[in-house]
């Protein structure tokens, strides 16, 4: 049960992460690196 939770809470984290990128990465202009 304990390696459940820990499993969901890194999901959650990667899931919030992920947003963050793709707002960050939307304020910014669209150019190739």
């Amino acid at each position: 049960m304990g390696d459940f939770n820990l499993f969901t809470f890194e999901v959650n984290i990667v899931s919030v992460a992920w947003e963050f990128t793709i707002q960050t990465v939307r304020k910014l202009p669209l150019k190739p690196h």
